[in-house]
């Protein structure tokens, strides 16, 4: 603090004298305070680490597990009775199945506790695309993605959706979400020229975007100005080239056009034929019966009475025209049920007394296409199956009949893919259920 300068040795000491002497009249130094024994000391045993302890986390659910784990979720250990009471605290995930579950009995289980809100039920969409109410964690298992709960809805609602042929409403489900967009945009978007499909599927032809059904649209590569199809014209159905039959006229139904040509007896330099209407000079058209000279009778055979032409009848196996046109019934006890069937198809040990049988029965029938409803009168007794066959698929997968299935007219389906009207049962009779 002193330094030499040009002041006289005894000056100079005196300053610094002057100057310690005031710095230590100012300095107190602390007094030290003796360690008491008695003072606690936080620890924790290295072994405590591991011990299971009731850890309240910070989503606000309990779990059993050890104080290392729990403090790494910044939880924090709470009493035991938290975790062990009876209530469902805990998403519990059993092996891919998310559900709230007491504890113990996840534990008990041999499930995993997961976050709370892996256990909320959210509609859940996939690449496919599906749609399924669900719950997140389960969702997130097989690779899913939360949606607007509108995209799960029995009836979805329309959107505005940007396609490959403009901005058009469409079902939600039907419409990418990254291509879903304000409705404004479609409620000012000016009807234009769209490819659209017909009902049926089989035709496609331009129209306004106004005029074409939800669900038909299609690119408008798919259409060829120059193709023929299906006009339904003032005077009858007939196929033209695209060009020549306004959009307005297009049969939704191209079958229309394909039925078959009425068929005349002709008389030609062969005999009287049968032949397309358009093939015979009208002066040349007989009676049909010159073109059938050869009558039909009732004859018995081995697959029953039924009309044979005369020629192809044993004559001693004729039987009276009566017995064909009649079929015998009988009420007969099958797999699905007591149900009227023809005699000829019910083995005599069978045969229930008519009162056990209403006068009309729709059976669960064996088709080559599947199982289908249909009257016992058209289904051989052998073929009718108990009804759950064809109940249990129409309640497992939600199923309707509908008027048209995606262009491909009556069937069954879900209400979301129904395209047409959802009909009664009896009225998809004979309609293979998928």
């Amino acid at each position: 603090m002193c330094s030499l300068n040009p002041f006289p040795f005894f000056f100079r000491l005196c300053i610094c004298i002057g100057i310690l002497g005031g710095m230590l009249s100012g300095c107190e130094l602390p007094e030290e305070k003796p360690a008491s024994d008695d003072a606690p000391q936080e620890f924790v045993e290295l072994s405590d680490i591991e011990k299971e302890v009731c850890c309240e986390h910070q989503d606000g659910s309990f779990s059993f597990t050890n104080l290392k784990a729990c403090n790494k979720t910044d939880g924090t250990p709470v009493a035991d009775e938290l975790c062990q009471q009876s209530a469902p605290n805990l998403c519990c995930d059993l092996d891919g199945i998310y559900q709230f579950l007491a504890n113990d009995e996840c534990k008990a289980e041999g499930g995993t506790p997961a976050t709370l809100e892996e256990c909320e039920k959210i509609c859940c969409g996939t690449d496919h695309p599906t749609f399924t109410i669900t719950t997140l964690g389960g969702c997130n298992d097989i690779g899913g993605f939360e949606l607007d709960q509108a995209y799960c809805d029995p009836d979805p609602a329309d959107v505005c959706c940007k396609t490959g042929s403009g901005l058009v409403w469409l079902p939600i489900t039907q419409c990418d979400p990254n291509q879903v967009l304000p409705d404004s945009y479609c409620d000012t978007q000016q009807p234009e020229e769209v490819c659209c499909a017909t009902q049926d599927g089989l035709a496609a032809y331009f129209t306004m975007s106004d005029q074409c059904a939800d669900g038909s649209l299609l690119p408008l590569s798919d259409c060829d100005p120059h193709a023929d199809i299906c006009c339904r014209f003032p005077d009858g159905f007939q196929i033209v080239n695209m060009e020549e039959c306004p959009p307005e006229w297009v049969s939704q139904d191209q079958s229309y056009c394909n039925q078959d040509p009425v068929e005349v007896c002709c008389k030609t330099a062969d005999g009287n034929v049968f032949l397309p209407e358009d093939q015979c000079d009208p002066a040349l058209v007989q009676p049909a019966e010159a073109c059938d000279p050869v009558g039909t009778v009732c004859c018995k055979t081995p697959d029953g009475n039924i009309f044979v032409p005369a020629d192809q009848c044993d004559p001693s196996q004729v039987q009276a025209d009566e017995i064909c046109d009649t079929t015998a019934t009988v009420c007969c006890d099958t797999q699905g049920g007591a149900v009227p069937t023809p005699a000829d198809q019910c083995d005599a040990a069978l045969v229930l007394p008519d009162s056990s049988c209403e006068d009309y029965a729709t059976v669960c029938c064996e088709t080559p296409n599947g199982a289908a409803f249909m009257s016992s009168m058209d289904c051989p007794v052998t073929h009718i199956f108990p009804g759950e066959v064809c109940w249990e698929p129409i309640w497992n997968n939600q199923l309707v009949c509908c008027s048209d299935v995606n262009g491909q007219g009556l069937g069954w389906a879900t209400q979301a893919n129904c395209s047409g009207t959802v009909l009664t049962v009896p009225e998809c009779d004979g309609v293979p259920i998928p």
